[in-house]
């Protein structure tokens, strides 16, 4: 049965304070790095060309790095007991299971290109190293 983690992130949005907990697989006995990414789509950018970006390009790419044990897209449904408007539209998690071998993987001309056509996509993601309390 495989087992899962959490983290959870906490932050202010329309004068209250929003809380999210986000649950990954864990990996017995290893110090992963989860990269958390939060962002929306630049003005003019549509969802569906951005979702057929992401599935045809960059989660096959980044899915198939030797230092990815899991990277997944989540799309933002709602702010939980509010109809306040998210302050996200996405959420990437990227559970790197080694970051000396992700930084010489991302630098390759491949995922420079991936991540050329995210900036284009993405406007000012926030990327977050975050890591399991538990380890």
């Amino acid at each position: 049965m495989e087992e899962y983690s959490t983290c959870g992130f906490i932050f202010k949005f329309g004068g209250l304070l929003q809380f999210c907990r986000l649950i990954v697989p864990k990996t017995k006995g290893s110090k992963m790095t989860t990269i958390i990414v939060l962002f929306n789509l630049k003005a003019g950018v549509k969802k569906s060309d951005y979702k057929a970006w992401a599935k045809n390009t960059d989660l096959k790419i980044v899915r198939n790095l030797g230092s990815i044990d899991r990277f997944d897209v989540f799309e933002n449904l709602g702010l939980l007991g509010s109809d306040a408007k998210p302050p996200y539209e996405y959420v990437e998690m990227l559970v790197v299971n080694d970051m000396d071998v992700f930084g010489k993987e991302t630098s390759s001309d491949t995922m420079a290109s991936v991540a050329a056509q995210f900036q284009e996509l993405a406007d000012n993601p926030i990327f977050m190293m975050t890591k399991n309390i538990e380890d």
